[in-house]
């Protein structure tokens, strides 16, 4: 995570290289949602991928991202002002502290949402800080992704999978334990029972979109898109274990790892001839909603 605050992050590459999350799925989340629909806080928000798709899919009355990387908020408020939102504000500062709510009102909010960012944090004591911020009834919702594919190539499953954990790749350049809790796709996150209840969780894997006749339902949160090979490698390059890598004096004469990333794809026996080839790409993905006790 201490990638995402460092001053030469790219976090505009960020902003426009991440997936973003379907309409069907926000519409699961507000059919969820029980309570008040005054304020919600994005905790971890980044550029505000997620913050601006809430702002336009659940109807509130004011949204208030969070992160504690500068570049990411500046980013996020950048792209508010040019857009002339008036009810979305971005806020840098730390999970634990949700103070700000007392500037925009009695302190607390009616829903939370997490994404992409919860397996950086003091699990135990983050939910503890947004059950104490949550009015009656107020929802806490996670989610998050993992470990993008090509939909139709599936003989680079494990090249991908050597790319990002292998020990001579970016395996040793991620921050832990955060990143095998998010490649468990949030097993470890249990939900604490004292504090929430009416818990739902679902996951959603390429292995289950590659089924003949799969049908993806209501209950599910697919991320799957069609990108240029090209924008494949843009997202590569946003992982903060890549960023890692590529900071390391020790890796200054090797190849680039994109770069032989996307060699060894175009030179595979395939028909993705050019990094301008469109493809199909997928990521597991998963969700949990709570609602507050």
């Amino acid at each position: 995570m201490s990638a995402f605050s460092d001053t030469d992050f790219d976090s505009n590459r960020y902003s426009k290289s991440r997936p973003s999350y379907p309409q069907s799925f926000y519409e699961a989340l507000s059919r969820y949602h029980k309570g008040n629909r005054n304020i919600l806080i994005d905790v971890g928000c980044g550029p505000g991928t997620a913050t601006f798709q809430l702002q336009e899919y659940l109807p509130f009355d004011q949204y208030v991202g969070c992160d504690m990387s500068q570049p990411m908020i500046d980013t996020a408020n950048g792209r508010a002002q040019s857009q002339n939102l008036k009810n979305i504000h971005f806020h840098q500062g730390p999970y634990q502290d949700l103070s700000f709510l007392k500037q925009i009102g009695d302190g607390k909010c009616d829903m939370a949402t997490c994404v992409e960012a919860v397996h950086w944090f003091d699990l135990k004591e983050f939910q503890q800080v947004v059950h104490d911020s949550l009015n009656e009834n107020g929802t806490l919702a996670i989610w998050g992704y993992i470990d993008a594919v090509l939909v139709d190539y599936p003989e680079f499953d494990q090249y991908f999978q050597d790319l990002t954990y292998g020990d001579s790749k970016m395996g040793p350049y991620w921050d832990q334990p955060g990143k095998t809790i998010l490649r468990n796709k949030y097993e470890a996150v249990q939900i604490d029972t004292g504090l929430f209840k009416d818990v739902e969780r679902h996951v959603l894997t390429p292995t289950d979109i590659r089924k003949p006749g799969f049908e993806i339902s209501k209950e599910y949160l697919p991320i799957c898109t069609t990108m240029p090979l090209s924008g494949l490698m843009d997202y590569i390059r946003t992982w903060s274990g890549y960023h890692n890598w590529k900071h390391d004096p020790a890796n200054a004469d090797k190849m680039d790892l994109v770069e032989e990333t996307l060699q060894h794809i175009i030179d595979s026996d395939n028909d993705i001839d050019s990094e301008s080839k469109l493809v199909k790409v997928a990521w597991s993905s998963f969700y949990i909603f709570a609602r507050k006790i």
